[in-house]
This record gives C-alpha cells, structure tokens and sequence, in this order.
C-alpha cells in the first residue's frame, strides 16, 4: 500500500467513525481501529499530512466543536460542555488549540457567529434572580395575610381568617 492509500483509509474511518469524539483517543487506538503500526500511522501524518496526532485529532474536534455550536438543540450546554461533547477532555486543552486555530477565544469566535451559547454565570444569576424574585412574592402574600388578620381583629370579622388562610393556601401551594 502507498502513502496515499493509507492517507485514504484514514481519512475514510475518521469520517465514518469519527474516533475523535473519544476523549481518550491516542495514537496507538486509531492505529489498531485502521489495522495500521502506530509508528506507520505516525509517520503518515507527520509527511504526509504534515500534522501530529494531537494536531490532526485536534483538528476534527474542533470542526465537530463548530458543528455542534452551531445546532439549535445544543443551544442549552455550555461552550466547554460543547468541547467535551466534541472529544476534548480538558478545558485548557481545548481553549489552547482553539485559538490557535481560529485566532480567537471559542467566545469570541461563536459571538462572531451570531451562535448564541448558555453562559454558566448568566445562569447562575438568573438563578439568584428568580429565588428574590420569588422570596419578594412569598413576603408580599405573607404581609397581605397578616394585613387581613390584623383587620379582622379590629372589626372582628372571622370570615376574613378564612379567606387569608385560602389565599396563603392558594399561593404558597
């Protein structure tokens, strides 16, 4: 077999498999799924393809990272959830390789885009927001109960406790 055939079969199993997405993938795994010697398999990338497996590997990956970025149903997971889900299995890793790719942060790159990704802070605070929010909405109904009882002290209405106590059913249920 030439160094192009070989270069064939690789580049047919990368795309049929797509090995990349395991993030433990090395250089003696993608050797034996292509029956090939890891030291042949190293040199073709190295002359004929002109990449390291770390850099051709990475390569794919990072397609995979845009492809995936790009699709509506991802829009819930994170920049590095995206990484993990493209075969990266550390964050440094994948920001490193990333802009040396593209020249820019992965941000940077999908903001560009226009590809809009959940970013864990925003979350976070959103988060915070909605527990005020819904602790200011528990203390005005609480304070509406205890205007209505004190009312019905002073006047002496015993119906008003059954309608405070239905309406802080009504709300806190």
């Amino acid at each position: 077999n030439t160094a192009t055939e070989y270069s064939s079969q690789l580049m047919a199993h990368i795309s049929e498999n797509k090995p990349y997405l395991n993030p433990d993938l090395s250089l003696r795994d993608l050797a034996k799924q292509i029956d090939m010697h890891p030291n042949h398999l190293s040199w073709l990338l190295n002359n004929s393809i002109g990449l390291n497996f770390n850099e051709f590997i990475n390569q794919y990956r990072i397609e995979a990272f845009k492809s995936k970025a790009k699709a509506q149903e991802n829009k819930n997971l994170t920049i590095e959830g995206l990484a993990y889900e493209s075969g990266f299995n550390s964050k440094s890793a994948f920001h490193t390789f990333f802009k040396r790719e593209t020249g820019m942060t992965p941000r940077q790159f999908l903001k560009q885009k226009g590809w809009l990704i959940r970013n864990p802070i925003v979350d976070i605070i959103s988060h915070f927001l909605l527990r005020i929010y819904i602790f200011n909405s528990f203390s005005q109904i609480l304070h509406q109960i205890k205007v209505r009882y004190l009312a019905e002290l002073k006047v002496g209405f015993p119906e008003l406790k059954v309608q405070s106590c239905s309406l802080a059913k009504n709300h806190i249920l």
